[in-house]
């Protein structure tokens, strides 16, 4: 294998690194025919292509059929100049290039003189009259108009896609999707190269890469009909393009407030009499650009121009005061006299050296005199971990109660101020240069810095050292550079390239990067891996933990190398490329490296009496150092990465006047991952394991020697990624066209959970539980931590009894598929305003999922042999008379040696019958080897479009779509209740939204200097400048679901479990009133509308495998209406120069929509709403903001 894959990388380096193509690129394309006014083509006629704040010119010169192409053209307007002698010059202002665009633009010209020019304005929206691709632009205009809260960071371009008619934002991090693909499964393109990160996508990571609203000069939403150049993402595309610098100087400085006095309150709150909690945030920010100027030395006009933005973000949020636990300060001496239970009598304290064994067996010990444990008893490492800890304070009970009662040892600590803030800082910086009529290059950077970090009187959490937190730094740092080659006014060729270094780290307060201390002086468990790194964590079961683990985090970097070739022959704009990305995904973790120790009450209490009531405490057996577990991990730097290659050829073939078609093909693969070093394992189900006695299923070892396979991956590639394209436009009058495509194209292969596959290279090893219940110590801390092994463990068995990662082949690198087709009209109403219908359809297999347990048993095995017999030791009687026997000499055993799969008391004949006995599981998700998912989605689009005209600007969309599948998301929907009836999973996708309309609208009004209303005077002064623009979205809720506590049959190690239905009708509860209240309503009819949640299924238990499907179509959540309104006054300071005041509200109606409480039938609050957490929408928020424009 690793020879065919390294003959077959060289062909794919001799093949790509000439071009380094990743083909996503985000130019647009002007095109036209140019005829006298007779219809007939003119040959050899002149054209000059502008962009108007650049005054960078394409020069071209129509063909044999009149035609021209201008490709390759930056985001932007545009005026097309055409001249022709015997010809009056003709001149068309205004022609908007949006993101991954083509537009006509078919000139006539009248016969006359050449010194007069005809002057054209163009359509501010126009007619695709190109391609099928199903698109939305959100323009410049839109990003900077339309109100988008800040609430808890920056302004999130995830906002404004979800503007767009197929985005659904349906919150959460993981919540975002496009068209009918999956969540967290679409794609971002940032000037060309892709902004994702190599985990399933979460939107505060993708958007860490995205640049500043000011600094995006427009995107584009693409969610079907993509042409061959496009691939590499489920459902859809988002395009950013970076805002550059122009001929003149502009920019803004601008801050958004939001405070809480502004908003509303809850629902609930507000009947609770709750106050509305302090928050406090500001956004705010400046950009500037124009062309680079060294006065006396260097202009840059119509060459060399420059764009810079800062955005930063601030907050400040009030503290919810809650009680932790902490020890009295007599018990830090070993005084444990007011140790009580809630009736007030003292738990007595027992000494566990005195215990001894009775001759019945039993174990008695002597309690400690006056519940008092001598200081000369305390363990060594416990009074240095006491006096670290206590360095700068004791920790003191504060709530007011007295010695002797409970309220004095438990819940005594109340901690008052403790929060969170975020601060965000985001800077970008873009350059662009034009050599000559040839060459131009340009160039981006931005840097990100975000944190969660304790606000100003620390964290929700004890204080200090005493502290749990864990900061959190996500940063990113974003690159970009493109080239382009004008060969020859037919012939174009785009590089471009960049990388998304984005990285997160989570610091303990206690961790010697963080607190400046070497821990090692202080305070040192023997035997740990390094006890400089981080304070000894305690964690204990009767008083809140003390420390935190020590830092860890990971990095998601992504480089990609492109180029594009552009070839414009005859009727034919013909373009070929491909792709090389290089995608990481790598992890560090620290957490115990300095040691983490647990106590429990056991050790100190009655011996084997597991009833804390009867005496013990957790802090006096750490007082003493019996530990009841601990654990270390090895400090560890893994890496894994993901090559990607893809090749394409397009041709648009201009066919006639009024038809186009595009085909084209693409070829996508995904390498196998490989680790860092070659440290990288997985499972094989057929290699033998010698510690189960050669039965097939064992780990095997990436890299070379002993024990390992010789190759750096352990998957295999799929090369069948082929994604033919074909689409048609054909222009049925001036104002219409039909559009329709098919295509196959192919998702990326990204990694899920983060760190997987490294069984054997990584240690994380807990104190073995010597299964005295308390009787013995499992670690004494004076005595330091059990010698434990040292990775690598390059060992078949290594991971023997635990759940094993499988790559499953070539399943971890076979591409998630969506066949796509789509059929639209589109009808120019007027010269600003477009109208479209559009169905698009889409059907998706191979997708990435979680469904997959190869190790359940067939539910057949359970009617054959019965739940009693299955449920038999494997040794016991009815077993052996059935005639079973351990499937491996060490099966039943209930000690065990290491790395031996021993099972003691879960020996049962069910387990002997798993295909792999030796594990837990077999766990194809992890790593991304569970490609079994299917969905199909079919929508319906109606969508109206007005770019500005008499001061308006409106889209507005509607969609009617349906989506099925077993698979919502990249992150799976959970593992199928029955591996063998993996079809009851398919159902109503969770994100199927019926019916979704969206409108976003701005409008000018029609008053003050240069309006047609109140044009002069004070009314003008008064009145004018004002805007105001909103956003509507109105959608169906979605689909539901139910839960039940009863599971499937544990004999069959399935997964979790759905409930016995009998109808799917019915199961809203009717409202007593003419509206929800949850005062009176519940959500869900009661437990009594549905059978009896007892299976029938299986003789000798009522568990049972449920009859009913993930989500029920018919059963949804309330709808959700929202409208968010901005009120702007603009006040002119001079020339080009004004200030903007802005009041925005979001969810200006303050609609209140409620969830649907517990749905797990057997739950006590089944149906039942009672506190905010019962809420789906955020009540009104208030936003102003000052923004000066220059």
């Amino acid at each position: 294998m690793t020879k065919t894959i390294s003959i077959f990388r060289l062909l794919m380096s001799l093949f790509v690194l000439p071009l380094m193509v990743w083909a996503q690129s985000e130019r647009g394309t002007i095109l036209g025919t140019v005829k006298d006014s007779t219809g007939a083509v003119i040959i050899g006629a002149k054209v000059q292509v502008t962009n108007t704040s650049t005054g960078l010119s394409v020069s071209l010169t129509t063909n044999d059929a009149g035609e021209f192409v201008a490709t390759s053209l930056q985001v932007g307007i545009y005026t097309l100049r055409v001249e022709r002698e015997g010809f009056r010059p003709s001149s068309t202002a205004g022609i908007t290039v949006n993101a991954a665009t083509t537009i006509r633009n078919d000139v006539t010209l009248e016969l006359g003189a050449t010194a007069t020019a005809v002057e054209v304005q163009a359509n501010a929206v126009q007619l695709a009259t190109e391609n099928a691709k199903s698109s939305a632009a959100v323009t410049n205009k839109m990003v900077d108009e339309l109100p988008l809260v800040v609430s808890g960071s920056l302004r999130s371009p995830f906002d404004l896609a979800a503007l767009t008619p197929e985005s659904k934002n349906l919150g959460g991090d993981n919540g975002f999707m496009l068209g009918g693909g999956q969540a967290a499964s679409y794609g971002t393109n940032l000037d060309g190269i892709s902004a994702n990160t190599a985990r399933a996508l979460q939107q505060s990571w993708v958007a860490t890469n995205a640049p500043s609203l000011e600094a995006i000069t427009e995107f584009t939403v693409d969610s079907n009909g993509f042409k061959a150049e496009f691939g590499h993402a489920g459902g859809g595309v988002m395009n950013f393009v970076s805002k550059g610098g122009t001929n003149e100087f502009h920019g803004s400085a601008y801050e958004f407030l939001r405070n809480n006095t502004f908003d509303a309150n809850n629902f609930f709150n507000n009947r609770a009499g709750i106050p509305i909690p302090i928050y406090k945030q500001s956004d705010f920010g400046a950009s500037f650009g124009g062309p680079i100027l060294i006065p006396k030395v260097y202009s840059g006009k119509n060459k060399s121009f420059f764009f810079a933005s800062f955005e930063g973000f601030r907050n400040r949020a009030g503290a919810t005061g809650f009680t932790r636990s902490v020890p009295a300060p007599e018990m830090l001496s070993g005084d444990f006299s007011n140790w009580v239970d809630a009736a007030g009598r003292q738990l007595p304290i027992y000494d566990p050296t005195t215990q001894v064994r009775n001759a019945d067996g039993s174990y008695t010990r002597a309690p400690f005199a006056g519940n008092r444990i001598p200081q000369s008893m305390f363990d060594p490492i416990s009074v240095k971990a006491l006096a670290a800890y206590t360095a700068n304070g004791t920790l003191k009970p504060n709530t007011g109660a007295v010695p002797g009662t409970i309220g004095y040892v438990n819940n005594n600590y109340y901690v008052a101020n403790g929060t969170n803030v975020n601060p965000n800082t985001k800077i970008s910086v873009k350059g662009d240069h034009i050599f000559n009529d040839k060459h131009r290059i340009s160039g981006y950077y931005g840097y990100n810095r975000r944190s969660m970090e304790p606000g100003p009187n620390g964290p929700p959490t004890l204080p200090g050292l005493y502290s749990n937190y864990n900061d959190l730094q996500q940063n990113s740092d974003v690159f970009r550079f493109s080239w382009d080659w004008t060969m020859s006014p037919t012939k174009l060729n785009h590089f471009y390239a960049g990388g998304n270094n984005w990285r997160e780290n989570h610091d303990p307060p206690q961790a010697t990067v963080k607190s400046g201390i070497n821990w090692k002086d202080k305070v040192c468990l023997g035997n740990v891996p390094d006890c400089a790194q981080n304070l000894l964590n305690l964690d204990f079961g009767d008083i809140t933990g003390w420390g935190g683990r020590a830092n860890n985090g990971s990095e998601n970097t992504i480089y990609g190398y492109n180029d594009d070739f552009t070839w414009v022959k005859g009727a034919h704009t013909i373009k070929f490329g491909g792709q090389f990305q290089l995608t990481h995904y790598n992890g560090f973790g620290r957490q115990c490296v300095s040691g983490c120790a647990a106590f429990s009450y056991l050790n100190t209490g009655v011996p084997n009496s597991n009833n804390p009531a009867l005496g013990g405490s957790s802090f006096a057996s750490f007082l003493l150092g019996y530990a009841n577990g601990g654990q270390i991990d090895t400090i560890r730097f893994i890496g894994q990465q993901w090559p990607s290659y893809a090749g394409y050829v397009q041709d648009d073939w201009r066919v006639n006047s009024k038809l186009t078609v595009n085909y084209g093909l693409r070829w996508e693969v995904q390498m196998p991952p490989t680790g860092l070093e070659d440290r990288w394992s997985d499972f094989s189900p057929t290699r033998p394991n010698p510690r189960a006695g050669n039965i097939p299923g064992a780990l095997i070892y990436a890299g070379t020697g002993e024990g390992r396979e010789g190759t750096r991956t352990l998957a295999d590639s799929w090369f069948h990624g082929f994604g033919p394209r074909l689409g048609f436009a054909y222009q049925v009058s001036a104002n219409t066209v039909v559009r329709s495509s098919y295509g196959r194209s192919f998702g990326a292969v990204t990694t899920v959970t983060g760190s997987s596959h490294f069984r054997g290279f990584t240690q994380t090893y807990g104190v073995p539980d010597q299964g005295t219940n308390g009787i013995l110590p499992n670690m004494i801390l004076k005595n330091g931590f059990p010698d434990y092994p040292i990775p690598p463990f390059i060992d078949p068995s290594f991971s023997n009894k635990d759940s094993m990662p499988w790559f499953q082949g070539r399943e971890a690198t076979r591409l998630p598929e969506q066949n796509f087709w789509n059929l639209s009209i589109q009808h120019q109403l007027s010269g600003s305003t477009i109208l479209e219908v559009s169905y698009n359809g889409m059907a998706g297999s191979h997708l990435q999922t979680q469904l997959l347990n190869y190790n359940q048993l067939d539910p057949k095995l359970l009617s054959q042999y019965g739940y009693s017999l299955m449920n038999s030791l494997i040794t016991s009687p009815a077993a052996v008379a059935a005639g079973f026997r351990s499937p491996y000499p060490t099966f039943a055993q209930s000690t065990c040696i290491s790395k031996d799969a021993c099972w003691g008391s879960g020996a049962t004949v069910a387990r002997a019958l798993r295909p792999f006995p030796q594990y837990s599981a077999i766990d194809t998700y992890t790593g991304g080897g569970d490609h079994s998912g299917h969905s199909s989605y079919h929508a319906a689009i109606f969508r109206v479009e007005r770019r500005y005209a008499k001061g308006i600007t409106v889209q507005a969309s509607y969609v009617l779509s349906k989506i099925l599948t077993d698979s919502d998301s990249y992150w799976g929907s959970g593992t199928a209740i029955d591996h063998f009836n993996r079809g009851l999973e398919k159902s109503i996708g969770q994100f199927d939204i019926t019916h979704n309309m969206k409108i976003s609208a701005i409008w000018e009004l029609p008053f003050g200097k240069g309006k047609s209303m109140l044009n002069k005077g004070p009314a003008a002064a008064i009145l004018g400048n004002w805007r105001i623009s909103g956003v509507g979205f109105y959608a169906s809720g979605q689909p539901l679901g139910l839960g039940t506590s009863v599971g499937t049959p544990t004999v069959l190690f399935a997964a979790g479990n759905r409930p016995l239905i009998s109808t799917y009708d019915g199961w809203r509860a009717p409202t007593k009133g003419g509206s929800f209240d949850p005062s009176i309503d519940t959500f869900v009819q009661p437990a009594s509308f549905f059978p009896a949640q007892v299976g029938t299924q299986f003789a000798g238990t009522t568990q049972y495998f449920g009859n009913m499907t993930r989500y029920n179509p018919k059963f949804r959540q309330f709808p959700n209406y929202t409208e968010n309104i901005s009120l702007t006054k603009s006040f002119p300071l001079y020339e080009r120069i004004r200030l903007d005041f802005r009041a925005e509200a979001f969810n200006v109606f303050n609609r209140v929509r409620f969830g649907t409480g517990s749905l797990q039938i057997q739950s006590q609050q089944f149906g039942v709403l009672t506190s905010s957490g019962d809420l789906l929408n955020t009540p009104r928020q208030l936003q102003l903001a000052l923004k000066l424009y220059f």
